[in-house]
Parts: C-alpha cells; sequence; structure tokens
C-alpha cells in the first residue's frame, strides 16, 4: 500500500507541475496533464480515504477543496489562470509538508486527530 501510494502521489506531483508550468507559461499542452493530474488526484484521494478514514474533515482535506476550488475557478475563467493555478499549487505543496499535527486537526473540533 505504502508504494503504491507514493507512486501514485509521485506521478501527480509530475502531471501537476507539468500542467501548472503550462498554464503559467501559456504553452499548451492539451488537457492530457490536466488529466492525469485529475484522475491521480482521484486515485490518491481515494487511497487517503481508505488509509484514513476522517480525511474529509481533517486540514488535509480541506486542503484538497480549497486546491479544486481554485483550479476549478481558473479552469472556469471566474478567476486569472495564472496566479489561481500557482497558488493552488502553493496551497497544495504548504498542505502537504505541514507537521503531522496540523495536517490532521479536525477542522470541526479544531483539534488533533
Amino acid at each position: 500500500m505504502r508504494w503504491s501510494s507514493i507512486s501514485v502521489r509521485a506521478l501527480h506531483q509530475l502531471a501537476a507541475a507539468l500542467f501548472t508550468a503550462g498554464a503559467v507559461t501559456g504553452v499548451s499542452a492539451g488537457r492530457g496533464w490536466l488529466l492525469a493530474a485529475v484522475g491521480t488526484g482521484v486515485v490518491l484521494t481515494a487511497l487517503e480515504i481508505e488509509r484514513r478514514r476522517g480525511f474529509a474533515i481533517e486540514m488535509t482535506g480541506g486542503v484538497t477543496v480549497a486546491k479544486l476550488l481554485l483550479i476549478g475557478l481558473a479552469f472556469h475563467g471566474l478567476l486569472p489562470v495564472v496566479p489561481t493555478v500557482t497558488a493552488a499549487f502553493l496551497v497544495a505543496s504548504v498542505g502537504s509538508h505541514a507537521p503531522k499535527g496540523f495536517r490532521h486537526r479536525s477542522l470541526l473540533l479544531w483539534r488533533k486527530g
């Protein structure tokens, strides 16, 4: 399970980085990297939910939702693409590297999970 999670996470980071690079530079690689990022993101989220049932109500789940909202708003033209996709990438990076006690803190009770 651990190696599958690491592999999917690595592929997700690659796809997200290439999608972000294309969005920031204006060099379109089609929807391929976006679809790869979404697909690996869905698999990664499913693995995280299976591993930790409280994922949806913890900061990790909140960060995931914030990232998806930002990318969705940019994708549908409601926010400017470059700063919004860059912000989503930064939110995801900070959220995934925050201390464990913060990442697993409950959004409902604001206590450690």
